[in-house]
């Protein structure tokens, strides 16, 4: 039977702990998934979480979020040819490579993904007694939420829904907080 990689299995043999929720693990571990899917890995031999919110440092659908608490990478061999992973982090910048038989190789692996749905963020309103009446303070814009579907050529790979983050505005007291500012 082909063995099982497991992100976290593998880091726990080089480290201590792994933290309930480390962006720089997710970082490594989403790193991989991208190239497992650019070396054709069938997708029913990965096992991912996306996140909950869209990440910065990777396209969306194309991360893994690891954690203690259930996040981990999986994936299985389907080749009869052994696999390797290569990893060289270098000038704070993570390269990934999967390597294998010649014979396993498919040619002109192209991933995309393609937007399919977009989520407003809701809007929090905290009163601000330093504000001029009807004046209003945006401290976080927010973050739309997004369904992304990814592809591997004409495959469609997987369907991703992420959440839209809060925004957050400061408004004077007795400001009609549906009132758009001049």
């Amino acid at each position: 039977s082909p063995q099982e990689f497991s992100f976290i299995e593998q880091w726990k043999k080089k480290s201590a702990d792994i933290q309930n929720d480390n962006e720089g693990y997710d970082q490594v571990a989403s790193t991989l998934y991208a190239a497992l899917l650019m070396a054709g890995i069938p997708k029913d031999s990965i096992i991912r979480l996306p996140h909950e919110l869209a990440p910065d440092y990777i396209e969306p659908g194309l991360d893994s979020w690891i954690s203690g608490n259930g996040g981990d990478l999986k994936f299985t061999n389907p080749f009869s040819h052994k696999l390797a992973v290569f990893t060289e982090l270098r000038d704070g910048r993570i390269t990934v490579a999967v390597a294998g038989s010649m014979s396993d190789k498919i040619d002109d692996v192209n991933i995309t993904t393609e937007i399919v749905q977009r989520f407003a963020p809701s809007v929090v309103y905290v009163e601000n007694s330093r504000l001029k009446p009807g004046e209003k303070v945006v401290l976080y814009p927010g973050k739309e939420g997004i369904m992304v579907n990814v592809y591997r050529n004409d495959e469609l790979i997987s369907t991703d829904e992420y959440k839209a983050e809060k925004s957050i505005v400061q408004i004077a007291p007795n400001t009609d907080w549906n009132q758009e500012s001049k």
